[in-house]
Formats: C-alpha cells, sequence, structure tokens
C-alpha cells in the first residue's frame, strides 16, 4: 500500500489516511472523484445549454463549444452525436434560424465537421448580404 500513498499528492493523501486496505484505499479515491465528475458534469451542461453565438464570430462560437465539449472527453463522458449537434445548433442566433431547420430536416446525418464548415460558410453569406445591403 505504500506505493499508493508515494504516488498520491498529499492533498488527495489526507483523503485516504485511516482507511488499511488498498481495496478501502480505492472505494474512498471513487467516491471522491466521483462526485467531482458529477459537478463538472451538471457545470459543463450548464455552460453548453447557456452558450450563445451573440456578438461573436461563428469561430469564436465553436471555439468555446470545442472547449466546453473537451471537458465532456477529459472526464470520461464524450458527448453523443445528437447532443452535440442539438447544443450546437439551440446556441445559434435568430440569423440561422434557416441553417438550423436545414440540417434538422435532413435525411442524412451530417458529421459534426461537416456542421462546422456549413456554418462558417452561411455565415460568409449573412456578410456578404449586409455588405451588400448597405
Amino acid at each position: 500500500m505504500s506505493w499508493i500513498y508515494v504516488s498520491l499528492t498529499p492533498r488527495i493523501t489526507s483523503y485516504i489516511v485511516n482507511h488499511g486496505t488498498a481495496y478501502k484505499i480505492w472505494e474512498a479515491l471513487c467516491k471522491r472523484f466521483e462526485s467531482t465528475s458529477a459537478a463538472r458534469i451538471l457545470d459543463s451542461r450548464s455552460q453548453l445549454t447557456n452558450l450563445k453565438n451573440e456578438g461573436t464570430t461563428i469561430n469564436q462560437y465553436l471555439f468555446q463549444f470545442k472547449e466546453i465539449a473537451d471537458k465532456f472527453a477529459a472526464i470520461g463522458e464524450p458527448l453523443s452525436y445528437r447532443d452535440h449537434l442539438g447544443y450546437l445548433l439551440k446556441g445559434l442566433g435568430s440569423e440561422y434560424d434557416a441553417f438550423v431547420t436545414s440540417i434538422e430536416y435532413r435525411v442524412d446525418r451530417p458529421s459534426i465537421e461537416d456542421v462546422k464548415s456549413l456554418l462558417l460558410s452561411h455565415e460568409s453569406r449573412l456578410s456578404k448580404r449586409k455588405i451588400a445591403n448597405q
């Protein structure tokens, strides 16, 4: 068991000091980090729910989205395709309503990378229209 103690930081070691067997130590560590993971998942879901593409470019929005999605992967809970696409589309502003509808009603399932590429193209078209209308 000494190898367990020396492989942990002093802060983490404080959680397992009074556990006499490797099994008890493992249980204590699992219990400690499962609650942390659950809190991270809830926090990350809240961040995804509240992420909006207001006042930012699509590139900035996609970067922020990726940072949050990467948090899920880091704690062993990567977003499913459905969640990834759903949260990504939900955060888009009203100027993307037609885009969102076209993606939601497609017969085929475009990859997330394809959706990102289409979003960038749509943003470019919107910018060109704004310039032409000025």
